[in-house]
């Protein structure tokens, strides 16, 4: 008894298997070329000729001297006896350097190249595949595939088959 009820379900579970599956022939009736879109990120080394200015000093060395005996003159006011000489040099050597940094102008201008990478994100649209339209038993039916077909091609279909209820 229990042989006969395996057997039994066995059976059925084939047919039930053998229903929902089918095989079949269509044919292609246009195919046309599928696209997705892909950004890339292009970059791009540009180069520009600048003006750039050069310094230097249209006074001479009149700037220094003047900052000299200005700085001379503050650091004079600090210290006592020997500090307040060693204040006055002080000043003197850092009113120079300060006027001499200070007081440049520009005297003329040279041409330099200045790089800089420029960044663009584009857009690209990308074959991807291919939409193939097909007629079988008498319906217009749509899939997508890797393969190029031409039209009137026939193409093995593995159908699934449902109940209708």
């Amino acid at each position: 008894m229990k042989n006969l009820l395996l057997l039994s379900l066995l059976l059925v579970t084939n047919v039930a298997t053998a229903q929902t599956h089918a095989k079949g022939i269509g044919t292609v009736t246009s195919v046309e070329i599928s696209y997705i879109n892909v950004n890339s990120k292009v970059e791009n080394n540009v180069c520009n000729p600048v003006q750039v200015p050069i310094y230097g000093n249209a006074n001479g060395n009149g700037n220094q001297i003047i900052g000299a005996i200005i700085g001379g003159a503050v650091g004079s006011r600090f210290g006592g006896g020997d500090g307040k000489t060693a204040a006055t040099v002080i000043g003197a050597i850092a009113g120079s350097e300060m006027s001499r940094n200070s007081g440049r102008d520009i005297v003329g201008y040279q041409t330099e190249q200045r790089c800089f990478t420029e960044v663009k994100y584009v857009t690209e649209k990308v074959g991807n595949g291919f939409i193939v339209n097909y007629e079988f038993n008498g319906y217009e039916l749509r899939t997508t595939s890797t393969h190029p077909y031409n039209i009137g091609d026939k193409i093995e279909l593995n159908l699934q088959v449902f109940p209708m209820r």
